[in-house]
């Protein structure tokens, strides 16, 4: 699996919105291969008659994998095995992909993503009570250590404060979903009733339970201790930082001023550990 490149809240440059054609998210007739065990001694080579290139080793694969595409660019020197591949526009990008991903000589393959330059915008301050003062992090006007220290937030909320559409899943020790500054972000699972007593998991899932060991989940992702409890009310602490509502004159912004915020309760109520395999389930 290809590794995914997350952009920074403030970037020079921003991915194309998905309204957007795919034509306009990426470039059509290419894509990006990254090919592996193809050099002197490789097994391809023994299929592969006369003293050859790596260049012609990768021309030979692509072609059996799409007919008539070859290697239009060499980008070895940013990654081993980096090259741009074309094809005739006929052939579908995804499709593609999924047709290189499956080669043993194909490490992973990704379309040939367009970025846009940003056009400058006003930044915004939201009117949260504690923003200013508290969350230097966002805006460090000299509230901590040296000015500008920071993640430049305003700026960046002058191009998106967020969007509801966007799912932000808690992997942590419950969120405290009815929290004043929370609630209106918490993501609501469309297979639940919400019209049920409001514990069922209408806005996530337990996956640790009460007892470490013990995997008894009540099916409810919020701490059954006070989220003021340090060990109890670290995924509601990170839950605010990730998307606490903002600009509404109460408590914190987060990052993003609107999400959708899951609670995956990972860590049992008794304890501050959690195992990978709880991890992986949450994930799941």
């Amino acid at each position: 699996m290809g590794r995914k490149l997350f952009l920074g809240l403030i970037c020079v440059l921003s991915l194309i919105g998905t309204a957007w054609g795919k034509q306009d998210i990426y470039q059509e007739g290419e894509v990006l291969v990254v090919f592996k065990n193809i050099g002197p001694g490789s097994t391809v080579r023994n299929y592969i008659r006369g003293p050859v290139t790596d260049k012609y080793v990768k021309n030979v694969i692509s072609d059996i994998i799409v007919p008539q595409a070859k290697v239009m660019q060499e980008i070895d020197e940013v990654k081993k095995g980096l090259s741009r591949i074309s094809m005739p526009v006929s052939e579908d990008v995804e499709l593609t992909i999924a047709r290189f991903a499956r080669s043993n000589n194909v490490v992973y393959a990704q379309p040939n993503f367009k970025y846009k330059v940003c056009a400058t915008t006003t930044p915004l301050t939201p009117n949260d009570q504690r923003f200013g003062l508290h969350q230097w992090a966002l805006n460090n006007t000299g509230q901590s250590g040296v000015v500008g220290a920071d993640i430049s937030a305003p700026e960046g909320w002058g191009y998106t404060t967020g969007d509801a559409n966007v799912v932000v899943a808690i992997l942590d020790t419950g969120v405290q979903y009815t929290h004043p500054d929370l609630a209106a972000n918490m993501w609501n699972d469309p297979n639940v009733d919400p019209n049920d007593d409001g514990t069922g998991g209408l806005h996530g899932w337990d996956i640790a339970g009460a007892l470490e060991g013990a995997y008894d989940p009540d099916g409810d992702p919020q701490p059954s201790d006070d989220a003021e409890n340090e060990a109890r009310g670290h995924g509601t602490h990170v839950a605010g930082i990730v998307g606490a509502v903002g600009n509404d004159s109460n408590g914190i912004t987060g990052v993003c001023w609107t999400v959708s915020l899951m609670a995956v309760k990972v860590f049992a109520d008794d304890s501050e550990t959690c195992l990978t395999s709880d991890t992986v389930l949450g994930i799941s």
